[in-house]
């Protein structure tokens, strides 16, 4: 933990510290374990906003942190958040009486937009949403698969801002649908921008502008969408993170094909979530360790093949304690994509 430590500081949890909104997690576990799940759900919604999608996609840094692993494992922490509010078919949303604050635009309805329309909304204020999609979530609703994500959960948390009262505007664009000039003019007294991060990281490599060639989020996101994609023959995925996870699984469950991580470390570094991996593997995606992409052979526009250079460990490590992989010469070769 980052904070000066006393000399009892076991008493404070460390899981805490490390959550992003410092959820109460010993009172929601001490509730759980007493049987008592009401409880448990008012603990959880204090400060969590959307519950329901962080039981299932939050990268759960509480757990590395938990002092469990000292002795096995950690608590499973996001698991046991999802158990709560799963059961909470019965719960009914706070609703305030009136809407007569200060009139509040939140631009971006993601999950940084949900979260402050929903403490604003709470407090008593007027809140409206502009968003450029057609549906609440950001990248969430947009790039989360749906079996990871069922579009039901995600309307549990959705559904509470409405019993707010928060009024949403789909399909309007900042600076193009309206300006920050106008909301004011419109009699919104305060502006929040919360528009989230939503570029990929590009390999960098000449022809990525080729047929056949994606960005992770906007791949994810046509997929979501439903739109129709052309997988091809054999489909090749880059990087070993969460959204690599959900790409690779993606692109096997909707095209049927073989489809192949390409990763230039080996399978122990990988920075995904461990049950990620393992439901990578159980699914029969191939795993091309120690191979980092070199060139992207095309054909007329098209993509044909991603040529790949054999990397080595040696005995140096990075700051992070990590292998540190190294390019083997004469070692390129040919994977069709």
């Amino acid at each position: 933990t980052s904070r000066e430590l006393s000399l009892f500081d076991c008493i404070k949890a460390p899981c805490v510290d490390e959550c992003p909104v410092n959820q109460n997690v010993p009172q929601y576990m001490s509730a759980v374990r007493e049987g008592d799940i009401k409880e448990a759900q008012r603990v959880v919604r204090a400060d969590n906003p959307i519950a329901c999608i962080l039981g299932r996609v939050c990268d759960h840094l509480c757990e590395q942190t938990c002092v469990r692993s000292h002795l096995d494992e950690p608590v499973a922490i996001r698991d046991i958040k999802r158990f709560i509010v799963d059961r909470e078919e019965d719960f009914v949303a706070e609703k305030h009486d009136g809407r007569d604050g200060p009139k509040v635009a939140i631009i971006g309805a993601g999950p940084g937009g949900m979260a402050a329309a929903y403490e604003l909304a709470k407090a008593g204020l007027d809140v409206d949403v502009f968003e450029q999609h057609a549906y609440a979530g950001g990248m969430v609703s947009g790039a989360v698969p749906e079996y990871r994500l069922p579009r039901a959960i995600f309307d549990q948390d959705f559904k509470r801002l409405l019993d707010l009262g928060v009024t949403f505007h789909f399909g309007m664009r900042a600076g193009q649908d309206f300006s920050l000039a106008q909301l004011r003019r419109n009699g919104f007294e305060h502006i929040a921008i919360m528009v989230g991060a939503q570029l990929s990281k590009m390999l960098g490599l000449d022809g990525e502008e080729s047929d056949g060639v994606f960005d992770a989020l906007r791949f994810l996101r046509r997929a979501r969408e439903g739109h129709v994609i052309d997988y091809g023959k054999h489909v090749g995925v880059v990087g070993a993170g969460d959204t690599a996870m959900d790409c690779a699984r993606v692109a096997r469950r909707q095209s049927g094909c073989p489809v192949s991580l390409i990763y230039r470390r080996t399978i122990d570094q990988m920075p995904a979530d461990r049950e990620e991996v393992r439901h990578l593997l159980d699914e029969g995606i191939e795993v091309l360790e120690l191979c980092k992409p070199q060139r992207l052979v095309t054909d007329d526009g098209q993509l044909n093949t991603l040529v790949c250079r054999r990397m080595v460990f040696k005995n140096d490590r990075d700051a992070g304690g990590r292998k540190i992989p190294h390019e083997l010469e004469n070692a390129d070769f040919e994977v069709p994509l």
